[in-house]
């Protein structure tokens, strides 16, 4: 099948002149094999041919010489043309299983088609790129650049253990029902955005006005006369509040299933995705419909990891702790994650949570991939008086004899 490129600008052509310029001629280094020459098939066995006696690329003029019809263009990018080559190369395969598959079918014989189209997908896998060098500048950026803050006061344990969630993180906040999960996810939500990161809420239980009013008396928790004023001031205020803070949009059950893709289309730059919770998702994988719902937990966690790591986003979902892990005289651990054991290998960082009062929370580092982990500490949770984060043990306790004391009247 003929290029879709002239013979001396195709994409055969301008990859064999980026070798020359780089004075090596070693295909391989660029995922491109023998496979993909069509055109200049002489002229890419003359260079192969040379390198392999002479350990370097052969000069262009003697190119030229030999190979007169060959027009060589200097100072094109050898990744680049490697790249281009091999896309050329997977449209020409494809089409013509593609083609292939048609006479099959008109014949009939329908099992042949299916078997040259995925000979055609097989043959047209894009090649394997290689990774970013050590010394490459975008990934010394990606390095450097700030995590999104995760709690509400920058000296909190969680800040100070973990230094905030980086892109291609994926972190579980885990509890039994009703302990407080979505409250954590609200609060970490509001202190990216207040940090300048953008966020994604994906909410699977909750409608969006029920999480855009629990967000808003989050980000509003030092307005003293919150309850006294009415709605148009309080939205005066959030008004002030989002000037100086990132956006956080918030998606509910009734946009459709959410799924990875869906995650992946939302990702942008400088954005937080927060996911209440993960094994509401549906998976990607075709059999998670009639998979054991361990499978398709399974099946979510790893998609959403992949997504992190992908796009470079950080991610934080919520989930369950299994009964196991729900004893009055024990902080669950990564170990007590409901549903599949998977979700505490891909995740970055796990923290399990207990209620210890009706206000109280002892929330436990599971789980650490960068740093120390087990470390606990204790969590206020108060929407009646917007308290929201980490309290002294002191306090705790005080807090915690003070709600007995009140369920006891």
């Amino acid at each position: 099948m003929p290029s879709r490129y002239p013979d001396s600008g195709s994409p055969e052509a301008l990859f064999i002149s980026a070798l020359l310029d780089t004075g090596s001629y070693v295909p391989a280094l660029h995922g491109i094999q023998d496979k993909h020459y069509q055109l200049w098939q002489q002229v890419h066995r003359f260079c192969a041919d040379y390198q392999a006696h002479s350990g370097k690329a052969p000069p262009v003029h003697l190119v030229q010489s030999k190979f007169p019809s060959f027009t060589y263009r200097p100072g094109i990018d050898a990744e680049w043309a490697a790249s281009d080559f091999d896309e050329d190369h997977s449209i020409r395969d494809l089409t013509a299983q593609i083609l292939s598959a048609i006479q099959s079918l008109k014949g009939r014989d329908y099992r042949l088609a299916i078997s040259e189209l995925q000979d055609g997908i097989r043959s047209s896998t894009p090649r394997a790129r290689r990774g970013k060098a050590l010394t490459d500048i975008d990934t010394k950026k990606s390095l450097t650049a700030l995590p999104a803050p995760v709690c509400l006061d920058h000296s909190d344990t969680l800040e100070q253990m973990t230094g905030g969630i980086r892109p291609g993180n994926l972190w579980f906040i885990a509890a039994r029902l009703s302990v407080g999960k979505s409250w954590i996810l609200q609060q970490m939500a509001v202190a990216a955005a207040e940090a300048g990161w953008d966020v994604n809420f994906f909410s699977l239980e909750m409608t969006e006005e029920e999480v855009h009013e629990r967000i808003q008396k989050v980000a509003l928790r030092k307005v003293p006369d919150y309850y006294r004023i009415g709605q148009d001031r309080r939205d005066e205020l959030l008004l002030e509040w989002q000037r100086s803070s990132g956006t956080i949009h918030v998606r509910d059950p009734s946009y459709g299933p959410l799924d990875a893709t869906e995650i992946a289309a939302c990702n942008a730059p400088e954005t937080l995705t927060v996911i209440d919770y993960a094994t509401l998702m549906n998976p990607v994988s075709a059999m998670g419909k009639n998979a054991e719902h361990w499978q398709s937990a399974r099946d979510i966690s790893k998609e959403l990891k992949q997504i992190a790591l992908s796009h470079r986003i950080p991610i934080i979902s919520a989930a369950q702790i299994n009964r196991a892990g729900a004893g009055a005289d024990r902080v669950p651990g990564a170990e007590h994650m409901a549903e599949s054991d998977q979700l505490g290998r891909d995740a970055d960082v796990v923290v399990t949570m207990r209620r210890e009062s009706k206000r109280v929370l002892l929330c436990n580092l599971a789980k650490n991939r960068h740093g120390p982990a087990s470390r606990r500490w204790h969590v206020v949770l108060d929407p009646a008086a917007l308290r929201f984060g980490e309290i002294t043990q002191d306090q705790a306790f005080a807090l915690m004899e003070e709600d007995i004391a009140q369920e006891g009247n």
